[in-house]
Parts: C-alpha cells; structure tokens; sequence
C-alpha cells in the first residue's frame, strides 16, 4: 500500500481524504507508544519517526496525537490499543518515573497484566525503551518497571528518542517479524 501510494499521490482535494483515512489505527497496531505526555511527548515523536523510517506506516502506530479523537473514550480506546497491538513500547524516563501519578502507570500496569498471555505466543511484546542518556533500567523506582527488570525484560536505549544502534537493529527484527505472512 505504501508503494503504491508513493506512486499514486492523491492530488487536490484527494489529498485531505487520504490523510484522513490514514489517521486512524487498524484495530491492531504493530506499535503502541507509551510514553508520559508531560515529560517525554518530543522523545515519542522522535522514536515515531524513527519507526516510520523503519517502514512502518504512520497508521500501522498507535500514537495518542493521532489515534484518540474528540468524543473518543480515551481509556477504553487505550486498553483496546494495548490489548491488541502487536508491540508495546514504553518509552521510560526518570523524570517520568520519578512521578508520583501519571495515566502512563496505568497502561504500563495494563501492559505487565497483558504478559502471562502474551508468554504463550513465544515471541517478544513488550519493548521498554530507556529515553534518558544513562542506560539504567534497573534504577527506576516506577514498579511496573521494577518488575520487567525482575522479570528479565531486556531494555533497548533511545537516548533523547533516538535508538541507539542495537536498539534500532531489534526495531528493524521486529518490523520484519511482523511483515511475515502467517502460516
């Protein structure tokens, strides 16, 4: 679809039709950004772009700018996300975590309960990715973070948003392993 779009661009007034018709996300991400809009909004648009250099369809993310709309009912429509997308990544932060409350805990907390089910599939699901210049998981006080540091999660590295080389490798195995037809 992508391709062909490159090759067919809408023109005039088709062009806004498309552009709306992108913006929704299917019912199943590849993608699901969680990140703390108060303290790491600029982190998350820029490991969104990196995605989209990826390959990944701006409609293939699930990403709050762009997903929720007005009238939505925004938790519903985030558990749904969280539920049914292929990845979640929580992008982690001090200065996030360091937060007594965030809505952010919440889909983190939603994430951590999704797990068991998700150890069934034998394939990776949760991504958490450190946003902070140090790469310190295991020093985050949030307990959902805690708790995939217990459980042996592995973290990938995105300073400032960036990943970094080998995160941005496991983006790119991800990406593939999702593009694979199913048998």
């Amino acid at each position: 679809y992508r391709r062909w779009s490159e090759e067919h661009p809408p023109s005039g007034d088709d062009r806004d039709a498309a552009t709306a018709q992108a913006a929704p996300a299917p019912p199943s991400a590849m993608f699901f950004i969680s990140y703390s809009r108060t303290t790491d909004q600029r982190c998350a648009l820029k490991v969104r772009d990196a995605l989209t250099r990826l390959g990944v369809g701006e409609h293939e993310i699930w990403f709050d700018r762009v997903t929720l709309k007005v009238g939505d009912v925004f938790d519903r429509r985030i558990a749904d996300g969280i539920r049914t997308c292929r990845y979640f990544l929580p992008l982690v932060s001090r200065a996030a975590t360091d937060r007594d409350e965030a809505f952010v805990f919440r889909e983190w907390e939603a994430a951590t309960k999704t797990l068991p089910s998700i150890n069934t599939m034998k394939r990776r699901w949760l991504v958490p990715l450190v946003v902070d210049a140090e790469h310190r998981p295991e020093s985050y006080e949030q307990a959902s973070v805690r708790e995939w540091c217990e459980r042996g999660i592995n973290f990938g590295h995105a300073p400032e948003g960036e990943p970094d080389g080998a995160t941005l490798e496991s983006l790119k195995l991800l990406v593939r392993d999702a593009r694979v037809p199913k048998a």
